[in-house]
C-alpha cells in the first residue's frame, strides 16, 4: 500500500487529484515495470521529495534501484523531472565492435543499462548456460558415443518440444544455431536430463539436488533478462558468484569430464 502520507504530500504539492497522480506513475511502469506503489515513489522522488523522510531503508534502496533504471536518480530536482521527457537528438549506444545503437527516446537510464548488460550479465549468461550445456554433452558422450541423444535417457516430451523448436528457428528465423539439439534447450531442460541420466552425472555430482538448485537461480534470472529487464546489483552478484562457483567445480573435476565412461 502507498504512503499515505508521501502521496498526500505530493498530491498538494502538485495540485492534481491522486488520479492524475496514478495516471503519471503508470507512465513511469511503461519503461521499468514496477508497482503502481513505487512507480508514485519513483514519481516523488522526480519532484523533489527526500524518500528516507516517509519510507524504510529496504523501500528507498529498492525505488533508488529503479531509479537508475530510469536514469532519473540525481540531485537536482529539475534533473528528475526532465529525465523521462527524452530530446530530439538521438542519443547513441555503443557496444563492442563498434555496432551503434541511436535511440531519441529511451531514458538514458535505459541506455546506460543495456550497455552494462552488454558487457557484464549478457557474456555471463551465454558462458554459463553453454557450460551447462557442454559439460552435459560431454558426461553423455562420454557414456553413449556422439549419438548420447538417441541413445541416453531423453523423454520423448524433450525431444518433440526441442524438434518443433529447431524447426520453427530455422523456418522462421534462420538461427545459426549449433547442430546438436542440446543447444537448443532450456536450463530446465538439462536438469531433466542430468535426473533422468543419473547413473552417468552421479560420477560428477553429489547428488541430483545439487546441480537442480545451483541452476535453478539461473533459470529466474535469466527470464528477466530475457524480458529485456536490467537485472538488480544483488542478482548480478549472485550470478558472477555462482558461475564462479561453477568454473571452480568443473577445475576440480575436470578428470571426470577428461575420462571415457567417467573413469580414469
Amino acid at each position: 500500500m502507498t504512503n499515505k502520507s508521501l502521496r498526500d504530500a505530493l498530491t498538494a504539492k502538485l495540485g492534481v487529484s491522486r488520479q492524475r497522480i496514478s495516471q503519471r506513475a503508470n507512465r513511469l511502469k511503461v519503461y521499468v515495470p514496477m508497482t503502481t506503489e513505487d512507480a508514485t515513489y519513483c514519481l516523488a522522488h522526480q519532484e523533489g521529495f527526500a524518500l528516507e523522510e516517509f519510507l524504510p531503508p529496504d523501500t528507498v534502496d529498492r525505488v533508488r534501484e529503479l531509479l537508475r533504471a530510469l536514469g532519473s536518480d540525481r540531485d537536482d530536482p529539475s534533473t528528475r523531472r526532465s529525465a523521462l521527457r527524452g530530446t530530439a537528438k538521438a542519443r547513441e549506444l555503443v557496444l563492442a565492435g563498434g555496432t551503434r545503437l541511436p535511440d531519441p527516446i529511451l531514458p538514458n537510464g535505459i541506455l546506460e543499462d543495456a550497455s552494462k548488460m552488454a558487457t557484464t550479465a549478457y557474456p555471463m549468461f551465454y558462458v554459463f548456460e553453454n557450460s551447462l550445456r557442454y559439460v552435459i554433452a560431454t558426461m553423455m558422450a562420454n557414456e553413449f558415443g556422439e549419438d548420447w541423444w538417441a541413445k541416453g535417457e531423453i523423454s520423448k516430451s524433450l525431444k518433440k518440444k526441442i524438434a518443433e523448436r529447431e524447426g520453427e528457428d530455422g523456418e522462421n528465423w534462420r538461427s545459426g544455431r549449433v547442430a546438436h539439439p542440446i543447444y537448443s534447450t532450456d536450463v530446465d531442460d538439462l536438469i531433466e536430463i542430468v535426473k533422468g541420466n543419473w547413473p552417468v552425472f552421479r560420477k560428477l555430482f553429489l547428488r541430483p539436488s545439487w546441480f537442480a538448485n545451483h541452476v535453478a537461480g539461473l533459470e529466474m534470472m535469466r527470464n528477466t533478462v530475457s524480458h529485456m529487464n536490467p537485472l538488480l546489483k544483488r542478482d548480478m552478484d549472485r550470478l558472477r558468484d555462482d558461475l564462479s562457483a561453477w568454473w571452480g567445480f568443473i577445475r576440480a573435476n575436470r578428470a571426470v569430464l577428461n575420462s571415457k565412461n567417467g573413469r580414469e
